[in-house]
């Protein structure tokens, strides 16, 4: 048989099973059951894909309204801790839209909630800045720093622009926490905000280096949070204390930031350059240099970050989605390139259980 009918063969047999597991809150993939079930389930895809069958088995809630509460607002005292930032530039009205949808779902859960939007000043963000309005979000103007050249990832600086305008406003109004969030993402479950208390005060995982400079975790989500690239925590969605985000995205002002890069070379090891222009990976790399902490190699830092500075969310509890997809599965078990026929290991994102294997098998 000719390799072309091997591959339409294989290609044929590319469906997915959905394992309908879930239990009543808000956590339906990290009980001990699912966790364990999910990490068979990872091994099998594997050992398929490795076997050349494009067979995918995945998990996944019954249902999204069982991931939350929509019309049961979260306990006041969060509300009154806690505060959201959505930060990033509108470049058409859907975007705006979405956006707006965002907020509605926020404001049914948490009705006094802090909300504030950080953009650049067109004509999309003045409209939703108009839209936003009535629903007591907070707007916020910024100068566009413009794009970087190559190798930096290009929208890196309007990313840190945007982000730490809001966490300084949120300082500003006394919220000892902060949800930041892009545009682009939404999350459905604002409920998750106790689990995430929990795993920034180290309640569940105590630091494996406790450091007086970072001395609580910020928790990304598992949607685009990569095991197999050092440093590499997804930017789109963070939870974590107001000091503590306010110094993982402060603003490098006049700083060269080739020269930020040079001293995180130096401090690591050159072999974090087949990394460091990884937006992800220099965000963390930076945070991380201020615990000062002296670190031998990559590795070293790698362990350090994970074991006392940051944790994972679960996408699935948090219901994690991403505009560019809109797509409860895709964007909640792996990334869209897990689908896509240049796949591999590299590629498969972090999940809660590796995280807690991570802490507990040091």
């Amino acid at each position: 048989m000719s390799k072309a009918l091997l591959a339409r063969a294989r290609n044929s047999l590319k469906y997915r099973l959905r394992y309908f597991l879930f239990r009543d809150g808000f956590l339906p993939s990290t009980s001990i059951s699912s966790l364990l079930f999910e990490q068979i389930l990872r091994c099998i895809n594997r050992s398929l894909n490795f076997k050349g069958f494009g067979l995918l088995v995945g998990l996944k809630a019954i249902d999204q309204t069982s991931l939350w509460y929509p019309n049961l607002a979260i306990e006041e005292a969060l509300q009154r801790s806690w505060a959201v930032i959505l930060q990033g530039g509108f470049e058409s009205r859907a975007a705006v839209e979405y956006a707006v949808e965002t907020v509605k779902i926020f404001r049914l859960q948490a009705p006094s909630l802090p909300m504030i939007l950080v953009t650049f000043s067109n004509e999309f963000s003045q409209l939703a800045m108009g839209r936003l309005e009535s629903l007591n979000v907070h707007t916020l103007f910024v100068e566009d720093p413009g794009t970087l050249p190559p190798p930096y990832a290009k929208n890196l600086l309007r990313q840190i622009h945007t982000t730490s305008a809001g966490v300084d406003f949120a300082e500003k109004i006394g919220a000892e926490y902060c949800v930041k969030l892009r545009v682009d993402q939404r999350i459905g479950n604002l409920h998750c905000l106790k689990l995430a208390e929990s795993l920034i005060k180290n309640d569940f995982f105590k630091p494996t280096t406790p450091n007086v400079h970072l001395n609580s975790r910020i928790i990304g989500s598992s949607l685009n949070s990569y095991s197999s690239i050092p440093l590499f925590m997804s930017d789109m969605l963070q939870f974590g204390t107001t000091r503590n985000l306010r110094i993982f995205w402060q603003n490098p002002g006049s700083i060269d930031l080739q020269s930020i890069t040079n001293e995180m070379l130096d401090r690591m090891g050159e072999p974090l350059a087949k990394w460091i222009y990884h937006p992800e990976v220099w965000l963390v790399s930076r945070y991380i240099l201020t615990a000062q902490h002296a670190f031998k190699d990559l590795v070293e830092a790698n362990k350090f970050f994970w074991g006392s500075c940051a944790g994972i969310m679960d996408s699935v509890s948090t219901n994690h989605l991403w505009a560019k997809t809109d797509d409860f599965f895709i964007s909640n078990y792996k990334s869209i390139k897990w689908f896509d026929e240049s796949f591999s290991d590299q590629f498969i994102e972090m999940r809660f259980i590796d995280w807690i294997a991570m802490q507990s098998f040091r």
